[in-house]
């Protein structure tokens, strides 16, 4: 069993591998992307006439927004209702449903390994180039919290995006509901503004929403800018939302899936 899980990961790297100017598109996007936050920041820091905000100085704002442009790539999980979406709009799902691995896995492991061909070929090298242009002073601490707060934001995100999914079963197109939720992700999760900036009432929204976990607890570890506490919480609130959305999915999916059977799957 676990070899027919690892052959669907290992297909979803290699199908990666056949789009790989995509990646580097995806790159080149990220990286102007960091540069337009950048611009504005720089505008905020020279008409406020402070060297720090928040905490961040200036040169630490520019880190800040190259790490979360190529953390995003890693710790979203948005192909999951992509994949579901093709799957049902091309029919491919009744026979995907008959296959020796259950759908859900095949979904799930797929995704995992295009997150794992992007973390390798965009996120790792981006952070290393970050690291020794930024001199960033990386602990075993600090990359290990790193290191599991990427994957919480991955699973949690793979829910979320998975119950998206399973709307295609009743709406005819989901790209715009996946646009929308990949931007309220980098609203909510610290891509336009630190966190550690809001007031304190929103911070404590946002601090409670698992957003956070994909952008901004990621690099603000990464920068030495949150306490081990502060970050302790940020994955017990992700632990707190990944639970609920897991039952939630296997409820969703048991009708989804009745249903699909009930039309032919």
């Amino acid at each position: 069993m676990i070899d027919r899980y690892a052959a669907v990961l290992i297909i979803g790297f290699k199908q990666q591998l056949a789009y790989k100017k995509d990646y580097f598109i995806s790159l080149g996007f990220r990286i102007f992307a960091s540069f337009i936050m950048i611009a504005v920041w720089t505008a905020v820091y020279l008409n406020s006439s402070v060297s720090s905000i928040g905490g961040l100085t200036l040169p630490q704002m520019y880190i800040y927004f190259f790490l979360i442009n190529a953390i995003a790539i890693a710790s979203w999980n948005e192909t999951v209702a992509e994949n579901i979406q093709d799957d049902i709009q091309n029919g491919t799902i009744t026979t995907a449903l008959v296959k020796p691995v259950a759908y859900t896995a095949q979904v799930f492991f797929s995704s995992l390994g295009n997150n794992s061909f992007a973390g390798l070929a965009v996120t790792v090298p981006f952070l290393i180039l970050i690291s020794f242009i930024g001199h960033l002073v990386l602990t075993l601490q600090s990359v290990a919290f790193f290191l599991m707060e990427i994957v919480l934001s991955f699973i949690v995100s793979t829910f979320i995006f998975f119950l998206i999914g399973t709307l295609a079963i009743y709406l005819t197109n989901i790209w715009g509901i996946i646009a929308v939720t990949e931007s309220l992700y980098m609203l909510l999760g610290g891509g336009v503004v630190p966190l550690n900036l809001l007031p304190p009432w929103a911070g404590g929204i946002f601090a409670a929403l698992p957003m956070q976990l994909s952008l901004y607890t990621p690099a603000a570890t990464l920068l030495g800018i949150v306490s081990t506490g502060e970050i302790v919480q940020s994955l017990l609130v992700g632990v707190a939302w990944a639970v609920p959305l897991f039952i939630l999915s296997v409820l969703v999916w048991s009708r989804v899936r009745g249903k699909i059977t009930s039309v032919g799957g």
